[in-house]
Protein backbone atom coordinates (compact mmCIF):
# COMPACT_ATOMS: atom_id res chain seq x y z
CA UNK A 1 0.00 0.00 0.00
CA UNK A 2 1.21 3.50 -0.78
CA UNK A 3 0.93 6.12 1.93
CA UNK A 4 0.75 9.65 0.63
CA UNK A 5 -0.54 12.81 2.21
CA UNK A 6 -3.91 13.88 0.92
CA UNK A 7 -3.85 17.18 -0.91
CA UNK A 8 -6.98 19.18 -0.30
CA UNK A 9 -7.92 22.41 -2.01
CA UNK A 10 -9.30 23.87 1.22
CA UNK A 11 -6.98 22.88 4.10
CA UNK A 12 -4.02 25.20 4.61
CA UNK A 13 -2.88 28.72 4.01
CA UNK A 14 -3.00 30.25 0.54
CA UNK A 15 0.32 30.52 -1.28
CA UNK A 16 0.74 34.15 -2.28
CA UNK A 17 2.96 33.85 -5.39
CA UNK A 18 0.77 31.94 -7.85
CA UNK A 19 2.92 32.85 -10.87
CA UNK A 20 6.02 31.22 -9.39
CA UNK A 21 4.01 28.13 -8.45
CA UNK A 22 2.71 27.83 -12.01
CA UNK A 23 6.18 28.25 -13.50
CA UNK A 24 7.71 25.57 -11.29
CA UNK A 25 4.87 23.11 -11.96
CA UNK A 26 5.11 23.85 -15.69
CA UNK A 27 8.82 23.06 -15.63
CA UNK A 28 8.11 19.80 -13.79
CA UNK A 29 5.56 18.88 -16.46
CA UNK A 30 8.34 19.03 -19.05
CA UNK A 31 10.42 16.66 -16.91
CA UNK A 32 7.54 14.18 -16.98
CA UNK A 33 8.40 13.36 -20.60
CA UNK A 34 11.67 11.73 -19.56
CA UNK A 35 11.12 11.07 -15.84
CA UNK A 36 8.06 8.87 -15.76
CA UNK A 37 8.25 8.16 -12.04
CA UNK A 38 7.23 11.76 -11.21
CA UNK A 39 4.25 11.90 -13.57
CA UNK A 40 1.60 11.05 -10.95
CA UNK A 41 2.97 13.54 -8.41
CA UNK A 42 3.22 16.33 -10.95
CA UNK A 43 -0.32 15.60 -12.09
CA UNK A 44 -1.60 15.99 -8.54
CA UNK A 45 0.21 19.30 -7.92
CA UNK A 46 -1.02 20.62 -11.29
CA UNK A 47 -4.65 20.46 -10.22
CA UNK A 48 -4.82 23.42 -7.76
CA UNK A 49 -3.39 26.02 -10.19
CA UNK A 50 -6.07 28.61 -9.43
CA UNK A 51 -5.45 28.75 -5.68
CA UNK A 52 -2.43 26.72 -4.53
CA UNK A 53 -1.87 26.34 -0.81
CA UNK A 54 1.38 26.30 1.15
CA UNK A 55 1.20 22.51 1.47
CA UNK A 56 1.00 22.18 -2.32
CA UNK A 57 4.24 24.14 -2.57
CA UNK A 58 5.87 21.76 -0.07
CA UNK A 59 4.95 18.80 -2.27
CA UNK A 60 6.24 20.62 -5.36
CA UNK A 61 9.59 21.18 -3.61
CA UNK A 62 9.88 17.45 -2.84
CA UNK A 63 9.81 16.43 -6.51
CA UNK A 64 13.15 18.06 -7.54
CA UNK A 65 14.72 16.72 -4.33
CA UNK A 66 13.72 13.22 -5.39
CA UNK A 67 15.26 13.78 -8.84
CA UNK A 68 18.54 15.03 -7.31
CA UNK A 69 18.79 12.07 -4.94
CA UNK A 70 18.07 9.62 -7.74
CA UNK A 71 20.72 11.24 -9.98
CA UNK A 72 23.25 11.14 -7.15
CA UNK A 73 22.57 7.44 -6.51
CA UNK A 74 22.99 6.71 -10.21
CA UNK A 75 26.34 8.53 -10.33
CA UNK A 76 27.53 6.52 -7.33
CA UNK A 77 26.46 3.25 -9.00
CA UNK A 78 23.93 2.54 -6.28
CA UNK A 79 20.90 0.83 -7.77
CA UNK A 80 17.37 1.16 -6.46
CA UNK A 81 16.19 -1.82 -4.40
CA UNK A 82 13.15 -2.18 -6.65
CA UNK A 83 11.75 -0.88 -9.91
CA UNK A 84 9.90 2.47 -9.65
CA UNK A 85 6.12 2.12 -9.92
CA UNK A 86 3.96 4.44 -12.00
CA UNK A 87 0.43 4.61 -10.62
CA UNK A 88 -2.31 5.12 -13.20
CA UNK A 89 -6.08 5.40 -12.75
CA UNK A 90 -6.87 4.41 -16.36
CA UNK A 91 -7.24 0.65 -16.87
CA UNK A 92 -6.94 0.95 -20.65
CA UNK A 93 -3.59 2.72 -20.38
CA UNK A 94 -2.29 0.14 -17.90
CA UNK A 95 -3.40 -2.71 -20.17
CA UNK A 96 -1.85 -1.04 -23.21
CA UNK A 97 1.59 -0.44 -21.72
CA UNK A 98 1.84 -3.89 -20.12
CA UNK A 99 0.72 -5.84 -23.23
CA UNK A 100 3.73 -6.28 -25.56
CA UNK A 101 1.71 -7.38 -28.61
CA UNK A 102 -1.39 -5.21 -28.33
CA UNK A 103 -1.93 -2.65 -31.06
CA UNK A 104 -4.13 0.40 -31.09
CA UNK A 105 -4.66 3.17 -33.60
CA UNK A 106 -3.92 6.75 -32.63
CA UNK A 107 -1.87 5.87 -29.57
CA UNK A 108 -0.04 8.76 -27.98
CA UNK A 109 3.73 8.79 -28.17
CA UNK A 110 4.08 8.83 -24.38
CA UNK A 111 2.21 5.51 -24.08
CA UNK A 112 4.62 3.93 -26.55
CA UNK A 113 7.51 5.38 -24.57
CA UNK A 114 6.13 3.97 -21.31
CA UNK A 115 5.52 0.59 -22.94
CA UNK A 116 9.16 0.48 -24.03
CA UNK A 117 10.33 1.30 -20.48
CA UNK A 118 8.04 -1.39 -19.01
CA UNK A 119 9.32 -4.00 -21.47
CA UNK A 120 12.94 -3.06 -20.63
CA UNK A 121 12.22 -3.44 -16.90
CA UNK A 122 12.96 0.21 -16.10
CA UNK A 123 9.52 0.97 -14.60
CA UNK A 124 6.38 -0.88 -13.58
CA UNK A 125 2.83 0.36 -14.20
CA UNK A 126 0.06 -0.47 -11.74
CA UNK A 127 -3.59 0.51 -11.48
CA UNK A 128 -4.72 2.71 -8.63
CA UNK A 129 -8.32 3.24 -7.59
CA UNK A 130 -9.16 6.89 -6.96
Amino acid sequence: MVSTPLLSAHDGESYFNITTYRQVVGTLQHFCLTRLEIHYSVNKVSQPMQRPLDKHLKVVKRIPRYLKVKALLTKMDISLPRIPIIWCDNTSSVAHVTNPVGRMKHVELDLRFVREKVMNGVVEVNYIIL
